[in-house]
């Protein structure tokens, strides 16, 4: 066979092939992106994961690809098939198939035109629309919990949002050593990290409560151990001797410990300080270098929710109305100005027990309910009633029958004694 004419022949073959190819795997193409785009649609507002269904889209197209290969090879365009289409063309008259049939020399090398044309129109417009339905389908944002079947947006609870504001701000003032920092927001991590619908079970919320706590005490044990360095520091600056000494030590090397101890640099700003030791920072300096650390931490305990600076400030209100109170209206104490001051107790006075009375002889061996005691007692004369008339013309009438015998007869100590016995 000639090369050149074969070379030709499979170009065009290659052409036709492709063309048939494209008339199944375009519109198939088309078809897909749009329920492509309706899967993204649900998969997003379900949230599936995406990465699955991007494989599952993409194998439904390369399966759809293949099915329209295998059609294409069913029906291709082959070498002799190709050789009458140049034929046709270039008006050869059979001679290309009748070389290759034996039957006569190839002819010479002639410019090739097929005839073929790509007719753009018909696959130029519906597949960019397809791909871009595709694409505006997975950028397109959605409401979260729209779907039926969706999950509502659940959120944290408060503690866990308390703990996180607080470890931000401590990071942020690099207050406390950044490992105690990152094991609590480690502890943070894994509450968050647990399903949602679990968030608001007993050993979630028990959980939050926990390291709340944990990060409450920290703070507020670093908050008192800095207004106690703050004390130590004015008494060894006063005083000079070794005990203040010993004790401005004391108070740093207790600063070290604890869940949230001081970061190691500001400690060691806190050192530079010797008392009675010429050099160094002033009092003054260290003095505002506690307060901005206690201020520091006092804002870490605000955003725990502390409740101390409440209990602070109701104990100033009461404080107020006491005095308010003990100073009266016009100043004093009296009949027209104020009152009297009113004692603030959180508890009320128990009474004091009465004496118990004293036990006959023997009265510590009797059971519950046995008679210890009897005696005799002389019946009171009961008052006589007026018989005559009263006044508004309305007669006192004694009483008869059962009620004469039982309310006018007996006094009261004897009705007791008879229920008592009759029990």
């Amino acid at each position: 066979m000639d090369p050149y004419w074969t070379a030709a022949g499979r170009r065009v073959a290659r052409r036709v092939n492709a063309a048939r190819w494209a008339e199944w795997a375009v519109p198939g193409a088309v078809l897909w992106s749009i329920a492509a785009g309706c899967v993204a649609l649900l998969a997003r507002r379900e949230g599936w994961p995406p990465g699955a269904v991007a494989l599952g889209l993409g194998l439904g197209l390369a399966a759809f690809w293949l099915m329209a290969a295998v059609r294409m090879w069913r029906r291709r365009f082959s070498l002799a098939q190709a050789w009458v289409r140049l034929e046709a063309v270039l008006g050869l008259h059979n001679r290309l198939s009748s070389a290759a049939a034996g039957v006569g020399p190839w002819p010479g090398p002639l410019p090739v035109e097929s005839g073929l044309r790509w007719r753009w129109g018909r696959y130029g417009v519906p597949l960019p629309l397809g791909v871009a339905f595709l694409v505006a389908a997975c950028l397109t944002p959605l409401p979260r919990g729209t779907g039926p079947t969706a999950q509502a947006s659940v959120e944290e609870p408060l503690s866990w949002s308390e703990v996180a504001a607080a470890l931000e701000h401590l990071r942020k003032e690099t207050l406390t050593e950044p490992e105690k920092l990152a094991a609590l927001e480690e502890k943070l991590a894994s509450l968050r990290a647990r399903p949602q619908e679990t968030w608001y079970t007993q050993s979630s919320l028990e959980a939050g409560d926990a390291l709340h706590k944990e990060a409450a005490s920290g703070l507020s044990r670093l908050e008192r151990q800095l207004q106690e360095a703050s004390a130590a520091l004015s008494q060894a600056a006063a005083s000079g001797s070794p005990e203040s000494r010993a004790e401005w030590a004391q108070t740093l090397a207790a600063l070290e410990q604890g869940s949230l101890p001081l970061e190691a640099g500001q400690l060691e700003k806190l050192r530079q300080f010797q008392p009675g030791k010429g050099g160094g920072p002033s009092q003054e300096q260290m003095q505002q270098m506690l307060s901005e650390l206690r201020a520091q931490a006092a804002k870490g305990s605000q955003a725990l929710g502390s409740t101390e600076a409440a209990l602070a400030a109701l104990e100033a209100a009461a404080k107020g109305v006491r005095s308010e109170l003990a100073q009266g209206v016009d100043g004093g104490v009296g009949p027209g100005g104020g009152h009297e001051e009113i004692p603030w107790k959180l508890e009320p006075e128990a009474p004091l027990p009465a004496a118990p009375a004293a036990l006959p002889e023997g009265g510590e061996r009797a059971a519950l309910g046995d008679v210890v005691r009897q005696h005799r007692q002389k019946p009171e004369e009961p008052a006589t009633p007026a018989t005559g008339p009263m006044e508004g013309g309305a007669t006192a009438n004694p009483g008869s029958g059962g009620e004469a015998v039982w309310k006018n007869d007996l006094t009261p100590a004897e009705r007791a004694a008879l229920r008592r016995f009759f029990r």
